[in-house]
């Protein structure tokens, strides 16, 4: 499961990666800036995989990944906390 926390303090839960290609480009960008926090002891689990993921598509102009087309102006103040935990059950 992937917490991502908004500047504004807004919650937003994500339980696959690929829900993440409905973000904009400049987001995902964002996103990769953010603090990041797993609550796998390893650090080396599927949060992370899914992070060199994103900076890879990110540093090749994505690639492989979708995302959403931006139609709009840029927001520059938009900033994020990234979380990922392990849902037992």
């Amino acid at each position: 499961m992937w917490l991502v926390i908004r500047e504004n303090g807004r919650r937003e839960y994500y339980s696959k990666e690929s829900q993440f290609e409905r973000w904009m480009m400049m987001d995902l960008k964002n996103l990769l800036r953010a603090p990041y926090h797993d609550s796998d002891p390893n650090q080396r689990g599927r949060g992370w995989a899914f992070l060199s993921k994103l900076e890879r598509e990110v540093k090749n102009y994505f690639p492989s990944m979708k995302y959403a087309q931006s139609f709009g102006k840029k927001n520059r103040g938009i900033k994020f906390l990234l979380y990922h935990t392990r849902v037992e059950g």
